[in-house]
């Protein structure tokens, strides 16, 4: 494995957030300076790395768009098709890349990561194509109501006063990972650069066992139709809630005081949004990703 120089070698904490797409973070104050030195941390490990050696896949995603659920299904994909691992809870087996949590290079094969990186800084080796990255993406609607809850329950996170105000955050970027809108343009419009494969919360929801079915296919791992029955059914709402493995209930309430697996549902925004809010969405959505061929369902 070769390495370079950092790129973020002397650059202030300003200059740091900006080039990690932390320009605008919603933590206070002292949060914001402990958490974002971490991930600084683990993501210049990441950028350091010239080749991606071994089988990897990097999972990347905005912010809360049905995170454990994804995380659950490769893990189980893999797991049925052969991979066997002893591991306390997914978050193990399947690291995030901005916690460096594990020695990353003695991680058994395949390597599976989790990530909410903006694309311009991935590892550069995962450009060249040795890794496949799952992106996954959820209607902002749903996805700022979601987020809205997680902020309030991760004490890392600034706390909301009200959803007014978070929502005033999310729709200008003022978040951790910065703009959702951003993430997704930026993801879609370097595609060809990686070998990626597009999919949705809500398709998920609608259809489980295609999604599936869509990502052993991406994977290249053939799995039989009893295989791919036995991975939705550890995927669906009520056993993950019920997994010790995969409900991330292994996080200290200091650290977490909600649930992670909340409600799994499409067009939940409806109880939560004002007309107001969600035809600013509606506007946003136009202005930064209306040139792009992506569609996205609200209920």
């Amino acid at each position: 494995m070769e390495v370079c120089d950092s790129p973020n070698e002397g650059l202030t904490i300003s200059e740091r957030k900006q080039h990690f797409g932390l320009s605008m973070l919603s933590f206070s104050a002292n949060d914001a300076v402990s958490m974002l030195w971490k991930i600084v941390e683990a993501q210049s490990m990441c950028m350091s790395i010239k080749r991606c050696t071994g089988r990897s896949l990097y999972w990347s995603c905005c912010k809360h768009p049905g995170t454990v659920w994804a995380q659950q299904i490769i893990i189980s994909i893999h797991e049925l098709h052969g991979n066997q691992n002893k591991y306390s809870n997914n978050m193990e087996r399947m690291p995030w890349l901005e916690y460096k949590t594990a020695e990353y290079t003695l991680l058994p094969s395949p390597r599976l990561f989790a990530s909410h990186l903006p694309e311009h800084i991935m590892p550069p080796g995962v450009k060249e194509k040795k890794a496949k990255i799952l992106y996954l993406m959820r209607n902002p609607k749903d996805n700022v109501v979601s987020f809205y809850h997680f902020s309030k329950a991760m004490a890392d996170l600034d706390t909301p006063e009200s959803f007014d105000q978070f929502f005033e955050w999310y729709i200008t970027g003022n978040i951790f990972a910065s703009s959702w809108f951003d993430h997704v343009r930026e993801w879609y419009l370097n595609r060809e650069q990686y070998n990626i494969l597009f999919l949705t919360y809500e398709e998920m929801i609608l259809d489980l066992k295609a999604s599936v079915k869509k990502i052993c296919n991406f994977l290249g791992i053939n799995l039989t139709e009893a295989a791919i029955s036995q991975v939705v059914e550890k995927a669906t709402f009520q056993n993950m809630k019920n997994d010790s493995k995969a409900n991330y209930e292994h996080l200290p309430p200091e650290q977490f005081s909600g649930k992670f697996l909340r409600k799994g549902q499409i067009g939940n925004w409806k109880n939560t949004l004002t007309v107001a809010q969600s035809e600013r969405v509606d506007q946003v959505l136009r202005e930064k990703l209306g040139d792009l061929p992506l569609s996205f369902i609200w209920e």
